[in-house]
């Protein structure tokens, strides 16, 4: 059995990786169709990690990792829900991106709404949106920040968007 925050982590990750609904499925795909843009603006996300940043390491772009910021007790005394708190740090090099430097921040901040867009729970359940997919034990997910910056760990130009996203998990029982 999988404590609490490892079924957070979990269903993040295979949310973000499902090849029907996740990122490089549906999601920067109806971004790239909406905007008039094409993969060279806005690429599929090549490599997405969970519990450790290791962008300096990684080998193929745009990379995001699924690292967890803390965890909480008991939300509210007899709830049974936890929080888990996420970052998920997604890294794009200049290389990845046709354009200049404007170009990468665009795309950085397009990510962002991709991210945004994934965890909207607007559509039906089961579909994109809808708490991570109803993976088990998972109350909500909301993102509730995004910070720009770049990857020091990395000798080449790239921007980073770190963010922020809060699942409320449920005790298995």
């Amino acid at each position: 059995m999988a404590t609490f925050t490892e079924r957070a982590v979990d269903a993040v990750y295979s949310y973000l990786v499902d090849e029907t609904t996740g990122l490089n499925a549906e999601t920067l795909p109806a971004l790239r169709t909406a905007l008039g843009v094409d993969s060279s603006l806005l690429p599929d996300v090549a490599t997405v990690e969970k519990w450790y940043h290791r962008a300096a390491q990684a080998n193929s772009f745009p990379y995001i990792s699924i690292t967890v910021d803390s965890t909480s007790g008991e939300v509210q005394a007899n709830s049974r829900f936890y929080d888990v708190r996420i970052q998920l740090g997604l890294v794009v090099l200049d290389a990845n991106i046709d354009g200049n430097e404007v170009d990468v921040v665009t795309a950085m901040w397009r990510y962002g709404a991709a991210l945004n867009t994934i965890m909207q729970r607007r559509t039906g359940a089961g579909s994109q949106g809808w708490t991570l997919g109803q993976a088990s034990g998972i109350i909500r997910a909301t993102i509730t920040a995004e910070t720009p910056g770049a990857d020091p760990g990395l000798a080449v130009p790239n921007v980073a968007l770190l963010t922020d996203l809060l699942v409320r998990t449920s005790e298995a029982y």
